[in-house]
Parts: C-alpha cells; sequence; structure tokens
C-alpha cells in the first residue's frame, strides 16, 4: 500500500507549516479538537441530568423534545413501538411523525440514558459531528489542513448553528449536522469516486430524514442541488455525476423509507396537507436589517439577557460567523485559485440569502405559489445555515490561499482598516443619536422597524410600548453602538494580521486561531441551562394522582407535558396534529378556516359549546402569578363525556361547513345525537333523549389499540372520543354478531363505529399500511447498501498494488 499524501503544492508556495500526514490521521487530529471544543462547551452538563442546555424561557426542549422523546423511548423500552400518542391533541399520529424521530440511530441513547442526560449529550454528539463532517468536506476540496480545521470549528459555532442550542431547537440541531457530508459525496460524484460519493451520500440523506426536521432536509436539497448543478458545469463525467446524485436521493429515501413513508402518508391528514397559509409560510423570514448581525451579533440585544428588540427570533436571524471569518470568505472570493471553487461558492452564498428572505422579496410568492414545497414550511430564514455553510467553506479558501500563497495585498488590508473605521463611526453616531431620546434619528429607526415588525407580527420580546420609552432608545442605542465598535476593533486587529502574513506565514495560523476563538466567545453565553426539574410540574402530578378517572385536561401552558407524566390533553404542541381536529378547535375559537394551525386555543366562549365535554375536557389550567410565586389553578369543566358512548340518533352533514353549523346549535347534544357524513349501516333507530339499552366496556388497550366488548338491545352508534384518523381500523372478533365494522368521522373530528344489536368484541387498532411498506423497503434498500459497499471496497482493494510505490 502507497502513503497519502497532501496534494502537492504549487513551485511559488512557502512551506505549508504542517507535515504530509494521511487523511486518516487528520481526521484524527480534527476529531481530537472537536472533542476538547465540545466537552469545553457542553462539560457542564454532559455529567448530570439535573439541568439541560438551553434557556427555559424559550425552549423547545422544555415543551416539546424532552416529552416527545420521554415518551416515545419509554414507550420503547417497554417493548411497544407506539405509532400512535394518545397523550396530546385527543390521540395523534407518532412514529410516523417526523419529529418523534424513533428510527433515528443516535437517538438510541435514549434507550440507555436518562432523558436529560440524552438530551445533553445529543446535542454534544451533533456539535461535534458538524465539526468532523465540515473537516471531512473541505479536506476533499483539497484545502490546506489548518484551514479545514478552521472551518469546522466556525460552522460548530456560528450563530444559524449553534444559536438553536440556546433555542432547544433539538430536531434542527440533529438535521443540519448532515449537510456537510452530502456536499462532500456530491464533491466524490464529480471526481473519480462516484461510486463511493453515491454511498455516502445516500447515508448522509437518510439520516437527515431520520433526524427529524423535513424543512432542513428539504432545504439542504436545494441548497445542494444548486451546489451539484453549478459544479457540473466543470466536471467531466457529466451524466455519470446526475446519475449517481439522482441515486444519491433516491437511495437515501430508501433508506430512510421506515420514515419517510408513513410521514408523507400522515401529513396527509395533518394540519400541514395542503400547504400553510402565505401569511404563515412568511413568518420568521429573514429581515433586511438583520444582515448586519454577520458583523454585529449584539446589534438588537444579547440573548442571553433576553432583550432582543429587533424582528423575529434571534436564534432564527443571525448570521454571525466571526469578523475573522466573514473578513476571510471575501479574501478567499478575492484571491482564491481558480481550482478552489470559490466561484460556484461565492454564487451560492447570496442565492441562500435570497431565499432566506422569504416573504420580504417578491420571488418568494412565486416560489410560494410555483414550486412544490415552500407552502409547507414557515421560517425561510433557515436558509441562513447553507449560507453560512458556504461562506465558511469560502473563508476556510481564504486561510488556504493565505497559508500557500502568502500575498496578501495592502490594498485589502487598507479596505478593512476602512471598514473599521466605518463601523466605529457609525457605532457612535448610533449611541449619540440614542442620547437624545425621542428628537434622534435612532429613535425614528426604532419607530419605523416597530411598525414594520407589528405589520408582519413579528415582535416576540419586546412589547410595541417600549418603543417609546426614553430609557429603552437609550439602552438599544448603546448596544448597537457598542456591537458596532467592537466588530470595528475586530477589523483592525484581523487586517493588522493579514499585513503580517506577507512576511511570515505561520501568521495565518494564528489568525486561524482567532477566529476560532472569536466564534467560541461568540457562543459562549449561549451555552446556558436550565435545571430538568422545570421541565414537569410535581404540583400537577399530584393534582391529577388525586382525580381518578378517564378524562382530558387543557393546559395551555405546556400542554406536551402530558406525555410524560401520563396524562391525557385536548390540546398540544406540534405540527402533526390531524387537520380535522385542528379544523374544529380553530372554527370554535373564532378563528377563520384559512388561518388553521397547530396552535389550538381553548376558547371562553367556543362556537360549538360542548366542543370541550366532547374531547373529555375535565378541567382548564392555568398557571397563577402572585407575590408568593407561581401556582396552578384547575378549572372544573362541567360533563366531559366518556371515551365510549353508545348513540341513538344521527344527522347526517355532507361538508365540513353543515358538520359546523349543525354543531353549532344551541339544541345539539353530543350525547344525543352524533353528526356524520354519510348514512351509517347498520343504521340505528333514533331513540329521541332516550338512552340506548345496552353496555359496552373495554376490555384492554395501549398506545395502538383498544379492545371492546360490548351488548345492544337495538342498533345504535358506538360515539369514541378520541380524535379520527382513517388509519385506525375496526377488526370482529371471536364472538360477535357483526362480521364488518366500519370506523367513520364523528362530529367531524372524533370516531363512530355503527354497531347491530346483540353482543360485539371487537379490536380497534392503529394500523397505518405505510410503516410495514416503509419498514420493507428501508430493509430492501439496506441490503442492496450493503451490497454495493462490499463490492467497492472489494474493487478498491484488488485495485491497489501490492508494493509501496516510491
Amino acid at each position: 500500500m502507497h502513503p497519502v499524501t497532501l496534494p502537492a503544492q504549487p513551485a511559488t508556495a512557502e512551506p505549508t507549516l504542517l507535515p504530509a500526514w494521511s487523511p486518516s490521521r487528520w481526521m484524527g487530529i480534527a476529531a481530537a479538537l472537536y472533542a476538547l471544543l465540545t466537552v469545553l462547551m457542553f462539560g457542564h452538563v454532559l455529567w448530570t441530568a439535573s439541568r439541560m442546555p438551553s434557556a427555559e424561557w424559550c425552549s423547545d426542549i422544555r415543551t416539546q423534545f424532552y416529552h416527545v422523546r420521554t415518551f416515545g423511548f419509554g414507550e420503547l423500552a417497554s417493548g411497544n413501538l407506539a405509532l400512535w400518542n394518545p397523550h396530546v391533541f385527543s390521540g395523534t399520529p407518532y412514529a410516523a411523525n417526523f419529529q418523534s424521530a424513533l428510527f433515528y440511530p443516535p437517538n438510541w441513547l435514549f434507550l440507555v440514558l436518562p432523558t436529560a442526560l440524552a438530551i445533553n449529550w445529543s446535542i454534544a454528539l451533533h456539535a461535534f459531528l458538524i465539526g468532523c463532517f465540515t473537516f471531512y468536506w473541505l479536506f476533499g476540496r483539497k484545502l490546506h489542513p489548518l484551514a479545514c480545521l478552521m472551518g469546522g470549528g466556525l460552522l460548530i459555532f456560528c450563530g444559524p448553528y449553534f444559536a438553536p442550542v440556546y433555542a432547544g431547537n433539538l430536531s434542527n440541531l440533529c438535521t443540519m449536522v448532515w449537510a456537510p457530508l452530502i456536499l462532500r459525496a456530491i464533491d466524490d460524484l464529480l471526481g473519480d469516486a462516484a461510486l463511493r460519493g453515491g454511498l455516502l451520500g445516500s447515508v448522509a440523506v437518510a439520516m437527515q430524514i431520520l433526524a427529524g426536521h423535513p424543512q432542513y432536509v428539504y432545504y439542504t436539497a436545494i441548497a445542494a442541488g444548486l451546489y451539484f448543478v453549478l459544479s457540473l458545469v466543470t466536471a467531466e463525467r457529466r451524466l455519470t455525476s446526475l446519475a449517481g446524485y439522482l441515486g444519491m436521493y433516491f437511495g437515501g429515501a430508501a433508506l430512510a423509507a421506515v420514515q419517510l413513508v408513513p410521514g408523507l402518508a400522515s401529513a396527509d391528514q395533518s394540519v400541514r396537507s395542503g400547504g400553510v397559509p402565505y401569511e404563515f409560510a412568511i413568518h420568521y423570514s429573514l429581515s433586511w436589517e438583520n444582515f448586519v448581525t454577520f458583523i454585529a451579533p449584539g446589534f438588537f440585544g444579547e440573548m442571553e439577557l433576553a432583550s432582543y428588540w429587533g424582528r423575529g427570533m434571534l436564534w432564527e436571524m443571525t448570521g454571525f460567523f466571526g469578523v475573522t471569518g466573514l473578513l476571510l470568505a471575501v479574501y478567499g472570493v478575492c484571491f482564491g485559485t481558480r481550482q478552489s471553487g470559490r466561484f460556484v461558492l461565492a454564487a451560492l452564498v447570496p442565492l441562500m440569502l435570497l431565499l432566506a428572505l422569504g416573504g420580504h422579496t417578491p420571488l418568494f410568492r412565486v416560489l410560494y405559489d410555483y414550486a412544490p414545497g415552500f407552502n409547507s414550511f414557515r421560517g425561510n430564514a433557515k436558509f441562513l445555515f447553507p449560507a453560512v455553510l458556504f461562506a465558511v467553506a469560502l473563508a476556510a479558501t481564504g486561510l488556504d490561499t493565505l497559508l500557500r500563497q502568502p500575498r496578501a495585498t495592502p490594498y485589502f488590508a487598507g479596505a478593512i482598516f476602512a471598514l473599521a473605521v466605518a463601523c466605529w463611526i457609525a457605532g457612535g453616531a448610533v449611541a449619540a443619536s440614542a442620547e437624545r431620546g425621542s428628537d434622534g434619528w435612532w429613535a425614528e429607526s426604532l419607530l419605523s422597524l416597530r411598525d414594520q415588525a407589528k405589520q408582519w407580527r413579528e415582535l416576540y420580546h419586546v412589547t410595541p410600548e417600549d418603543y417609546d420609552k426614553p430609557d429603552f432608545i437609550r439602552h438599544t442605542g448603546v448596544v448597537a453602538g457598542a456591537s458596532l465598535q467592537r466588530a470595528g476593533t475586530m477589523c483592525i486587529i484581523v487586517a493588522l494580521f493579514l499585513l503580517g502574513c506577507a512576511w511570515e506565514p505561520r501568521t495565518a495560523a494564528v489568525l486561524a486561531a482567532l477566529a476560532v476563538v472569536e466564534v467560541l466567545v461568540f457562543a459562549w453565553p449561549l451555552s446556558t441551562s436550565f435545571p430538568a426539574s422545570s421541565v414537569t410540574s410535581e404540583n400537577l402530578r399530584k393534582f391529577l394522582a388525586s382525580q381518578p378517572g378517564d378524562f382530558r385536561i387543557i393546559d395551555q401552558q405546556n400542554p406536551n407535558e402530558a406525555m410524560t407524566i401520563g396524562a391525557y390533553d385536548v390540546l398540544g404542541y406540534d405540527p402533526g396534529v390531524t387537520r380535522r381536529y385542528a379544523e374544529i378547535f380553530t372554527y370554535a375559537a373564532h378563528t377563520p378556516l384559512e388561518e388553521t394551525s397547530q396552535y389550538l386555543r381553548w376558547h371562553p366562549k367556543s362556537r360549538i359549546p360542548s366542543l370541550y365535554r366532547l374531547a373529555r375536557g375535565r378541567f382548564l389550567l392555568a398557571i397563577v402569578e402572585s407575590k408568593q410565586g407561581a401556582t396552578l389553578q384547575s378549572i372544573p369543566l362541567p360533563n366531559p363525556l366518556p371515551r365510549l358512548l353508545l348513540v341513538g340518533d344521527y344527522q347526517v352533514a355532507a361538508t365540513r361547513d353543515d358538520v359546523f353549523r349543525a354543531m353549532s346549535q344551541a339544541d345539539f347534544s353530543p350525547e344525543q345525537t352524533v353528526i356524520l357524513e354519510r348514512e351509517p349501516e347498520p343504521r340505528p333507530a333514533a331513540e329521541g333523549n332516550s338512552p340506548v339499552p345496552g353496555r359496552i366496556r373495554v376490555l384492554d388497550s395501549s398506545t395502538d389499540h383498544l379492545t371492546v366488548e360490548a351488548e345492544l338491545a337495538s342498533a345504535a352508534i358506538l360515539l369514541i372520543t378520541d380524535a379520527y384518523d382513517s388509519d385506525w381500523q375496526v377488526t370482529p372478533l371471536e364472538g360477535s354478531v357483526q362480521q364488518h365494522y366500519e370506523l367513520m368521522p364523528a362530529d367531524w373530528a372524533f370516531r363512530a363505529i355503527p354497531l347491530a344489536a346483540g353482543k360485539h368484541h371487537f379490536r380497534l387498532e392503529y394500523r397505518p399500511a405505510a410503516i410495514k411498506q416503509g419498514a420493507v423497503l428501508t430493509l430492501l434498500a439496506s441490503a442492496a447498501w450493503l451490497g454495493l459497499m462490499v463490492w467497492n471496497v472489494r474493487r478498491r482493494w484488488k485495485a491497489k498494488p501490492s508494493h509501496p510505490v516510491a
């Protein structure tokens, strides 16, 4: 075997400062470095389950992922693969929901560790992996190892990746990680390792799908597709590369079919089916003024102080990857070699930023109307991540150029000095104007921003009234001005180092370290943590333990907590809620149906007065703040229905609007009449207000099934006060008078089974065919992938010379 060395350098190149070690050795060094940085950042939570990374007040860990993981992997550990989640939204698909991420291999940590500790290790593991994958991608682009090491460090701690740690966006973090590996696979496809690239890429695509955030999968596919198309222009074997690229994505989809197939099938019945309203889709679009965060991340306030006063959420709106990184990226564009692919990267960065602007440009309306997928998500600012990913590659290209041909010109350094002066002058002008209070131009700028934010409904951390307060005006001006002046100081430091590179190449190595330290300092305040004990309420546990019965609560603050404490909630927090269920609650809350979303609320004057009874709501919970602290208050709700109820009368309403009108009538009583969308078979004889003679009981149940025994004197409708989903099936069991049962939507969002007179014994089971179809496809694809990998390894092994080549 011959040793693998780094690419040969140009004859004019200066010493590269580092030994020509093999790629595997450099990967080991990179892994050690990123492991050290990861432990430095997350070491305070890696050995304890008492705290978790994130800020409690804004944490998706507290409101969603802690509970989703506790429920799903708790059931799996006990031997039950939960396909249905009965705890929120009166029942909703679980395994098919992408954010459950049950089939994502790194999530199997949750089977062996307590939930809090598994979350901590998951966040740290993925930070480590994104560094390694970025190094691997950049190393494949023939960049200097030091430039590759810097690139991985920049991406770990950049705003678009690390700021979501603060917000607890667990599935975002897990999904973004695989993007650099997909880009490395594309480079292999375009080079002389097409099969290796296809195999690697298909795994990376599959892992992205399994990781639980379809939006980042979609956005990465767009970025990777543009990267491939622009790079294909200079490729030699274009048809082979194109076939490999298509095979990579189709192969990845097949490998992840166990999640993808049922996920897409479930999405057809979810609130996101058919797309989201345009007004919803443009939420969290990158604002034009937030481009300043590329150089001054604290311009709009510091996240650790919860003082952000700009539009949207700062963890969605900051593109910072260091002033040093940004200036190196510009240097890479200006001075990188033709072989570095700088023009492709330089074209992709503004393209991604244009898409990140979302509804702030006319382009998004066109994409929303005509491009598949753009009408399914909100938060276009997430395109910041691929923009910064490509920008980091440009920064590595810039450092590579400095290391190989240190010819930093005085003109470029002079331009940076000019930028530094501009930042200092701008910072001073902002602070001076803010000192004038409401009479300065800074106050006028704040009011203009406030008016735009109100129009877009993008104010989250401050109130509109705050912008009129003199103290607020002065504070924001001081913070923004100081942030600009810090950026100016960094520009001066970078310019001095660039000038030094012309005389001493080792200066570039110090510049690389400076770039990583800068983003590390930026990320450090975001690595806060909160107590794991605050995720659930012990008072709520005790209260529910004192209230026996089969009922649901209505918890508007943290409905997903029901999954962790074994309760059942009428509401929930997840985009996987079924559309029927979301629509009826939207209508009941006096909200236009075109604004239907996963954000369901209890309404004190419901348009369907019996809706909360129908959903078995027994207690409305509220947190009451007082001088003594926060206390749990429970408000009893009247007469919740049981889970199973025999109803003797029915009405047929063919459309959704007809159903809602019928249920809105003052005399509608769900225990006396059920609203169906077509005639049932068998048909019950109307009993008026009389109860249906008969008995019914549950013999056994789990998350995914219900075995029922009933005896009726006359035909009736069995009303089941759980959310309807067409994948629930009814199977007759031995001794049942009825050999065929039909599950129908009842009262639009719930379930009904017509029953004949006599004895019944049947099993109601959640059986989505897509789960089995996806599992079979994943097994077949996995076998094919393994076969190709073994064949490729054997082929390459045989092709190697038997003796070292001199």
